[in-house]
């Protein structure tokens, strides 16, 4: 079996919508949801023998939905989706948490009721070594002819992933800040995103726990 993969532009919702039905997918996705994955993540879709099998929407590192047409599941193309995506982040439904479990996520905070108010969803989270290398993923290349900036911004780097576990959430901002500035600074404007994106993710876990 040779599983392909796309990437929907914000426009094809229609697509999305069908993949999404063919699964059965629990909850109800709308544009806005679509738009907002479309554009600030990526909406990837699995193909088998060019038939739209499953799909995946990510949204600032965060996983928003998954799901596998019902004459693909079973194959493992649902694991493969998520391999290749590699969301740092998922929302999952209850009875779906010891799937994600099998692939390295862990559960955080208690789970909190959904927004169609019928299902369980919990907060996951890449666990141990694949978390770090996720957020390590975010500092610069080694450069031969590297600035005193661009050395102190991999120091900073280095400085937040030994206390990637172990920080609180303003001490982890604080150092996240400082690492945008200097990446501004050094005209890395790619790090400055994923800087930035690290941050909200954290706030936005932050909220989700303290509204539970």
């Amino acid at each position: 079996m040779t599983v392909t993969f796309s990437v929907l532009g914000p426009g094809e919702y229609e697509r999305a919508k069908k993949i999404l039905n063919a699964a059965k997918h629990p909850g109800f996705v709308g544009r806005e949801a679509f738009f907002r994955c479309a554009t600030t993540g990526a909406v990837t879709v699995a193909q088998i023998d060019d038939q739209d099998v499953a799909i995946a929407m990510v949204a600032k590192n965060m996983l928003k939905a998954l799901s596998v047409v019902t004459r693909a599941q079973g194959s493992g193309v649902g694991k493969s989706i998520l391999a290749h995506t590699n969301p740092r982040f998922a929302s999952v439904i209850g009875d779906k948490q010891s799937w994600f479990e099998k692939l390295g996520y862990r559960a955080v905070g208690p789970p909190k009721v959904g927004q169609n108010g019928k299902h369980l969803t919990q907060l996951m989270e890449l666990s141990g070594e694949q978390a770090v290398a996720d957020l390590s993923s975010i500092a610069l290349k080694p450069s031969d002819d590297a600035s005193p900036a661009q050395e102190e911004l991999e120091s900073l780097f280095s400085l937040l992933d030994e206390n990637a576990s172990s920080a609180k959430l303003e001490t982890r901002l604080r150092m996240l800040d400082q690492l945008y500035r200097r990446a501004v600074q050094s005209n890395h404007f790619r790090d400055a995103r994923e800087i930035m994106i690290e941050a909200e993710t954290l706030i936005a876990m932050e909220e989700s726990e303290s509204s539970s």
